[in-house]
Protein backbone atom coordinates (compact mmCIF):
# COMPACT_ATOMS: atom_id res chain seq x y z
CA UNK A 1 0.00 0.00 0.00
CA UNK A 2 2.89 2.55 1.07
CA UNK A 3 4.10 1.56 -2.56
CA UNK A 4 1.60 3.20 -4.46
CA UNK A 5 1.02 6.10 -2.36
CA UNK A 6 2.86 8.23 -3.93
CA UNK A 7 0.94 7.31 -7.17
CA UNK A 8 -2.28 8.23 -5.00
CA UNK A 9 -1.15 11.50 -3.83
CA UNK A 10 -0.06 12.83 -7.81
CA UNK A 11 -3.41 11.43 -9.04
CA UNK A 12 -5.73 13.27 -6.34
CA UNK A 13 -2.99 16.59 -7.63
CA UNK A 14 -3.50 15.76 -11.58
CA UNK A 15 -7.67 15.56 -10.38
CA UNK A 16 -7.60 18.92 -8.36
CA UNK A 17 -5.20 20.58 -11.05
CA UNK A 18 -7.25 19.74 -14.08
CA UNK A 19 -11.18 20.38 -12.30
CA UNK A 20 -9.30 24.16 -11.48
CA UNK A 21 -8.08 24.24 -15.09
CA UNK A 22 -11.54 23.38 -16.04
CA UNK A 23 -13.36 25.93 -13.87
CA UNK A 24 -11.22 29.04 -15.06
CA UNK A 25 -12.06 28.30 -18.40
CA UNK A 26 -16.07 27.81 -18.32
CA UNK A 27 -15.78 31.51 -15.50
CA UNK A 28 -13.90 32.74 -18.54
CA UNK A 29 -16.00 31.64 -21.31
CA UNK A 30 -19.11 32.74 -18.79
CA UNK A 31 -17.84 36.20 -19.19
CA UNK A 32 -17.07 36.89 -22.51
CA UNK A 33 -20.88 36.08 -22.97
CA UNK A 34 -21.56 38.04 -20.72
CA UNK A 35 -22.70 41.47 -21.92
CA UNK A 36 -20.31 44.49 -20.62
CA UNK A 37 -22.15 47.79 -19.28
CA UNK A 38 -20.34 50.09 -20.87
CA UNK A 39 -22.94 53.19 -19.94
CA UNK A 40 -21.94 56.25 -18.63
CA UNK A 41 -24.17 57.28 -15.81
CA UNK A 42 -25.99 60.30 -16.99
CA UNK A 43 -24.61 62.73 -14.87
CA UNK A 44 -21.47 62.50 -16.07
CA UNK A 45 -22.17 62.30 -19.47
CA UNK A 46 -24.08 65.47 -19.27
CA UNK A 47 -20.57 66.78 -18.27
CA UNK A 48 -17.94 64.21 -20.66
CA UNK A 49 -20.14 65.06 -23.46
CA UNK A 50 -21.00 68.40 -24.15
CA UNK A 51 -19.65 69.85 -26.83
CA UNK A 52 -19.18 73.46 -27.54
CA UNK A 53 -21.94 75.28 -29.01
CA UNK A 54 -22.03 78.78 -29.60
CA UNK A 55 -25.33 80.58 -28.35
CA UNK A 56 -27.21 81.82 -31.42
CA UNK A 57 -30.39 82.99 -32.82
CA UNK A 58 -32.02 83.27 -36.53
CA UNK A 59 -31.02 81.02 -39.26
CA UNK A 60 -27.95 78.90 -39.11
CA UNK A 61 -27.70 79.00 -42.95
CA UNK A 62 -28.19 82.29 -43.34
CA UNK A 63 -26.08 84.61 -45.54
CA UNK A 64 -25.01 86.90 -43.02
CA UNK A 65 -23.50 86.29 -39.77
CA UNK A 66 -23.22 88.91 -37.08
CA UNK A 67 -21.43 87.54 -34.12
CA UNK A 68 -20.73 90.07 -31.03
CA UNK A 69 -17.99 89.57 -28.26
CA UNK A 70 -19.39 91.25 -25.05
CA UNK A 71 -18.62 92.13 -21.47
CA UNK A 72 -21.87 92.31 -19.50
CA UNK A 73 -20.27 94.58 -17.28
CA UNK A 74 -19.68 96.95 -19.91
CA UNK A 75 -21.94 99.71 -20.09
CA UNK A 76 -21.75 99.95 -24.41
CA UNK A 77 -22.47 96.51 -24.49
CA UNK A 78 -25.92 97.23 -22.64
CA UNK A 79 -26.62 100.48 -25.26
CA UNK A 80 -25.83 97.59 -27.87
CA UNK A 81 -28.02 94.91 -26.16
CA UNK A 82 -30.90 97.57 -26.95
CA UNK A 83 -29.79 98.54 -30.12
CA UNK A 84 -29.78 94.76 -31.54
CA UNK A 85 -33.55 94.63 -29.90
CA UNK A 86 -34.26 96.98 -32.83
CA UNK A 87 -31.96 95.22 -35.90
CA UNK A 88 -35.04 93.75 -38.28
CA UNK A 89 -32.84 90.79 -39.56
CA UNK A 90 -32.18 89.68 -36.05
CA UNK A 91 -35.58 90.22 -34.60
CA UNK A 92 -36.71 88.50 -37.59
CA UNK A 93 -34.41 85.60 -37.31
CA UNK A 94 -33.25 86.48 -40.98
CA UNK A 95 -29.28 86.38 -40.22
CA UNK A 96 -27.56 84.46 -37.79
CA UNK A 97 -26.70 86.23 -34.72
CA UNK A 98 -23.98 84.97 -32.10
CA UNK A 99 -23.03 86.18 -28.71
CA UNK A 100 -19.03 85.21 -27.61
CA UNK A 101 -18.25 86.23 -24.52
CA UNK A 102 -15.49 88.34 -23.43
CA UNK A 103 -14.79 89.61 -20.07
CA UNK A 104 -12.32 92.29 -19.24
CA UNK A 105 -12.02 91.95 -15.78
CA UNK A 106 -9.18 93.89 -15.47
CA UNK A 107 -11.34 97.27 -15.48
CA UNK A 108 -14.90 95.18 -14.95
CA UNK A 109 -14.49 93.17 -12.04
CA UNK A 110 -17.98 91.25 -11.86
CA UNK A 111 -17.57 90.59 -15.95
CA UNK A 112 -16.35 87.19 -15.23
CA UNK A 113 -19.22 86.10 -12.54
CA UNK A 114 -21.66 87.68 -14.58
CA UNK A 115 -20.62 85.32 -17.70
CA UNK A 116 -20.54 82.22 -15.36
CA UNK A 117 -24.05 83.38 -14.57
CA UNK A 118 -25.49 83.61 -17.71
CA UNK A 119 -23.90 80.33 -18.64
CA UNK A 120 -25.45 78.60 -15.73
CA UNK A 121 -28.73 79.88 -16.81
CA UNK A 122 -27.74 78.17 -20.48
CA UNK A 123 -27.29 74.71 -18.67
CA UNK A 124 -30.95 75.43 -17.81
CA UNK A 125 -31.63 77.01 -21.29
CA UNK A 126 -32.56 80.56 -20.43
CA UNK A 127 -28.97 81.47 -21.35
CA UNK A 128 -30.95 84.77 -23.90
CA UNK A 129 -33.22 85.58 -20.37
CA UNK A 130 -30.55 85.80 -17.75
CA UNK A 131 -28.17 87.81 -20.31
CA UNK A 132 -30.88 90.65 -21.12
CA UNK A 133 -31.89 90.48 -17.10
CA UNK A 134 -28.08 90.99 -15.82
CA UNK A 135 -28.20 94.10 -19.13
CA UNK A 136 -31.21 95.41 -17.50
CA UNK A 137 -30.12 95.63 -14.46
CA UNK A 138 -26.27 95.78 -15.22
CA UNK A 139 -26.00 99.23 -12.61
CA UNK A 140 -27.91 97.07 -9.53
CA UNK A 141 -24.86 94.06 -9.47
CA UNK A 142 -21.88 96.33 -11.00
CA UNK A 143 -21.84 98.05 -7.60
CA UNK A 144 -20.58 95.12 -6.10
CA UNK A 145 -21.45 93.48 -2.88
CA UNK A 146 -22.50 89.53 -3.02
CA UNK A 147 -23.07 89.38 -6.76
CA UNK A 148 -23.34 85.26 -6.51
CA UNK A 149 -26.35 86.37 -4.21
CA UNK A 150 -28.21 88.58 -6.44
CA UNK A 151 -27.32 86.18 -9.56
CA UNK A 152 -28.91 83.58 -7.61
CA UNK A 153 -32.12 86.10 -6.95
CA UNK A 154 -32.07 86.49 -10.86
CA UNK A 155 -32.60 82.65 -10.94
CA UNK A 156 -34.91 82.65 -8.89
CA UNK A 157 -37.07 85.34 -10.73
CA UNK A 158 -36.54 83.51 -14.14
CA UNK A 159 -37.43 80.22 -12.86
CA UNK A 160 -34.82 78.07 -12.56
CA UNK A 161 -33.35 75.50 -10.29
CA UNK A 162 -31.57 77.97 -7.57
CA UNK A 163 -29.57 74.96 -6.13
CA UNK A 164 -28.17 73.98 -9.52
CA UNK A 165 -27.46 77.20 -10.73
CA UNK A 166 -24.87 78.01 -7.92
CA UNK A 167 -23.18 74.31 -8.64
CA UNK A 168 -22.94 74.97 -12.34
CA UNK A 169 -22.02 78.83 -11.62
CA UNK A 170 -19.37 77.72 -9.61
CA UNK A 171 -18.67 74.84 -12.20
CA UNK A 172 -14.99 74.02 -13.95
CA UNK A 173 -17.38 73.45 -16.93
CA UNK A 174 -18.89 76.87 -17.28
CA UNK A 175 -15.37 78.38 -16.52
CA UNK A 176 -14.31 76.29 -19.30
CA UNK A 177 -16.90 78.03 -21.57
CA UNK A 178 -16.21 81.35 -20.92
CA UNK A 179 -12.38 80.56 -21.63
CA UNK A 180 -12.82 79.27 -24.52
CA UNK A 181 -15.12 81.95 -26.11
CA UNK A 182 -12.61 84.49 -24.88
CA UNK A 183 -9.63 82.50 -26.41
CA UNK A 184 -11.57 82.76 -29.68
CA UNK A 185 -11.55 86.28 -29.67
CA UNK A 186 -8.15 87.03 -28.65
CA UNK A 187 -7.79 84.77 -32.06
CA UNK A 188 -10.16 87.36 -34.32
CA UNK A 189 -8.08 89.93 -31.99
CA UNK A 190 -10.85 91.61 -30.12
CA UNK A 191 -9.59 93.88 -27.19
CA UNK A 192 -12.20 95.41 -26.35
CA UNK A 193 -16.25 95.58 -25.95
CA UNK A 194 -18.25 95.68 -27.43
CA UNK A 195 -16.79 94.09 -31.06
CA UNK A 196 -18.92 93.57 -33.71
CA UNK A 197 -18.24 90.87 -36.51
CA UNK A 198 -20.27 90.89 -39.77
CA UNK A 199 -19.67 88.46 -41.79
CA UNK A 200 -16.21 88.07 -39.87
CA UNK A 201 -15.74 91.42 -41.10
CA UNK A 202 -15.11 94.03 -37.63
CA UNK A 203 -17.75 96.44 -37.95
CA UNK A 204 -17.10 100.47 -36.85
CA UNK A 205 -18.66 101.71 -33.96
CA UNK A 206 -19.95 104.21 -35.59
CA UNK A 207 -22.02 101.82 -37.23
CA UNK A 208 -23.00 99.63 -33.97
CA UNK A 209 -26.66 101.29 -34.25
CA UNK A 210 -29.63 99.85 -35.21
CA UNK A 211 -30.32 102.06 -38.08
CA UNK A 212 -26.77 101.29 -39.65
CA UNK A 213 -26.47 97.34 -38.94
CA UNK A 214 -30.15 97.77 -40.57
CA UNK A 215 -28.26 99.13 -43.86
CA UNK A 216 -25.10 96.97 -43.44
CA UNK A 217 -27.42 94.04 -43.13
CA UNK A 218 -29.28 94.62 -46.35
CA UNK A 219 -26.18 95.48 -48.17
CA UNK A 220 -24.81 92.55 -47.16
CA UNK A 221 -28.03 90.02 -48.29
CA UNK A 222 -28.00 91.09 -51.45
CA UNK A 223 -24.63 90.20 -52.27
Amino acid sequence: MKRYAPLIIIGAVLVIALGGAYALIRNNRNAERRPTNTATPSATAGRTASIYQPHQKGAATSSVTIEEFGDLQCPPCKILHEELKNVTAIKEGQVRFIFSHYPLPQIHPYAVAAAHATEAAALQNRFWEMQDYLYRNQEAWSRGGDVQGIFASYANTLGLDVERFLRDMNSPEVAERVRTDTRRGNAMRVTSTPTLFLNNREVSPDDMTAARLNVLIAEAMRK
